[in-house]
C-alpha cells in the first residue's frame, strides 16, 4: 500500500532532516496545545503540563519535495489525491473537510487514498492542531523547503505555488488532474465519481 511506502521513504531520505525529535518531550507538548502556540514552560500551570505531557495526538511527518515527488511518481494502483494546503490559508479547510467528507463520510463514500501535504515549515504546532481540530486520520506531511516556488514545478509544470491545490492521479490509466481551487462538496463529486469507476 502507498502509506507504507511513503513511510519507509520518509524514514530513509528525510530522517536526517527531521527536526522533531522525539527525545525532546517539550515538541510534543508545544504541539498538543490546543491554540497552537508554544508558551514558555514557566507559564503553564503544573495541570497544563500534565495535560500536554500525556497528549497524544497525530503529527504530521517532514518530507521533501524530492521524496514527495518520488512518491507522487511510485507504482502503485488505484486513485490517489494530494491535498496541499497550509494552516494560514482558511480556503484550504474546504478541501480538507470535503475530501474527508467523501472518503468517510458520505452515503455513497468513494475508495481513494488520500494524502494532505502542508506547504509551511514555520509553525508545525499549528499544523498539529489543525490535524486534531479536523480530525484528519489520513497521513499529514509538511514540505521542509518553505520557499514554495522552489519546487512547485516538481509537482506539477504549471503550478503557480496558490494554495489551495490538489493533484488527482488516476494509477490505473494515467490519469492526471491538477486544480488550484477550493472545492464544494458536488464538484468534488463531480470530478471523482469518473475516475472512481
Amino acid at each position: 500500500m502507498l502509506w507504507s511506502m511513503i513511510i519507509l521513504t520518509t524514514c530513509q531520505s528525510d530522517q536526517s532532516q527531521n527536526t522533531n525529535n522525539p527525545d525532546n518531550p517539550v515538541d510534543s507538548f508545544e504541539s498538543a496545545l490546543p491554540h497552537g502556540k508554544p508558551l514558555p514552560d514557566l507559564e503553564l500551570s503544573d495541570a497544563d503540563k500534565l495535560k500536554l505531557a500525556m497528549a497524544s495526538g497525530r503529527e504530521a511527518f517532514p518530507i521533501s519535495p524530492d521524496s514527495l515527488s518520488a512518491i507522487i511518481d511510485t507504482d502503485s494502483v488505484g486513485l490517489i489525491i494530494f491535498n496541499f494546503w497550509n494552516p494560514d490559508c482558511k480556503a484550504c479547510y474546504q478541501n480538507i473537510e470535503n475530501l474527508g467528507n467523501l472518503k468517510y463520510g458520505s452515503e455513497e463514500m468513494l475508495d481513494f487514498e488520500l494524502i494532505h501535504i502542508n506547504t509551511d515549515t514555520l509553525y508545525p504546532e499549528m499544523v498539529n492542531s489543525v490535524i486534531r481540530e479536523k480530525d484528519i486520520i489520513d497521513p499529514v506531511f509538511t514540505i521542509y523547503n518553505n520557499n514554495i516556488s522552489d519546487w512547485t514545478s516538481m509537482i506539477y509544470s504549471s503550478w503557480d505555488g496558490q494554495l489551495p491545490a490538489v493533484l488527482i492521479i488516476n494509477k490505473e490509466d494515467g490519469t492526471k488532474l491538477f486544480y488550484q481551487k477550493a472545492f464544494n462538496l458536488e464538484e468534488l463529486h463531480a470530478v471523482l465519481i469518473p475516475l472512481s469507476l
